[in-house]
């Protein structure tokens, strides 16, 4: 237990120090991306108000750069930190807004995060309609991931098999 605390501890000390860069370099990525990352450790450490205002912050930054797709990450994160502390009601609309970005993007990954997490935040607070239609849409979602991962092994493979063909065929 000792040994992962001290890595825990290390690991907050530097994402501090990257942030504290972050500033004095005006980088507002590593800001961001070191804000997001202490949220996911209080978040994970149960420290459930740090975990916020570290989101918070992380996501103000994303609004301000711009960048969508980060942006819609830190939804997430806000959205993971109301349901560990089984906050459904105050989850929802984080899910919503990142989903909303997820199928606008065509993001699946995005969309089947969301829609995993809204099923839950539904069935808990007795919206079983909606937790159904939710369910669908993430099955659907799910289905589509698996189908464009495999086409992409798939793929991968033929590009193998065409180049060793190649290869041989030059001996």
């Amino acid at each position: 237990g000792n040994y992962e605390s001290k890595n825990i501890k290390e690991a907050i000390l530097y994402l501090k120090k990257a942030y504290d860069l972050g500033i004095a370099y005006n980088n507002f990525d590593v800001q961001a991306n070191s804000l997001g990352n202490l949220s996911n450790i209080m978040n994970d450490l149960m420290k459930y108000d740090e975990a916020l205002n570290y989101a918070q912050q992380a996501l103000k930054i994303y609004k301000e750069t711009g960048d969508a797709y980060q942006e819609s990450i830190s939804l997430i994160d806000i959205g993971s930190i109301y349901l560990a502390q089984k906050k459904f009601k105050e989850a929802i609309p984080y899910f919503e807004k990142s989903l909303k970005f997820g199928i606008e993007n065509e993001d699946r990954e995005i969309q089947h995060y969301c829609y995993a997490n809204l099923v839950s935040c539904y069935e808990k607070t007795g919206d079983f309609t909606k937790a159904f239609k939710y369910q669908k849409e993430m099955i659907s979602v799910k289905d589509s991931l698996f189908n464009s991962e495999n086409s992409k092994q798939i793929n991968d493979m033929q590009v193998k098999y065409d180049s060793e063909k190649k290869e041989s065929e030059n001996k």
